[in-house]
């Protein structure tokens, strides 16, 4: 998890930042675990970045960062491939 938002804020959005720890998570932890998306939902959002998901009504996280500015957007781009959008509570 930690590896994929830092590549994905790097290569997307040209920034390196402080992202929350995972080895204070544990080895055995997931990231459907109390607080881990969370966590680094609110780190994101401090940039003005967040996470979104992608329901595909199956036992699967699709996973991406986006501008929080452009949630409307994003939204209405899930919507017409088929799929509903959330965000991280």
């Amino acid at each position: 998890m930690e590896y994929f938002i830092d590549r994905a804020v790097q290569k997307h959005f040209g920034l390196s930042i402080s992202l929350p720890n995972s080895e204070v998570y544990g080895a055995d932890t997931s990231i459907s675990s109390a607080d881990v998306l969370n966590d680094y939902d609110d780190c994101l959002r401090t940039y003005g970045l967040q996470i979104g998901c992608i329901d595909t009504e199956s036992d699967e996280y699709v996973l991406f960062v986006h501008k929080i500015e452009a949630i409307d957007c994003i939204d209405e781009a899930v919507q017409i491939i088929g799929f509903d959008y959330y965000e991280i509570d």
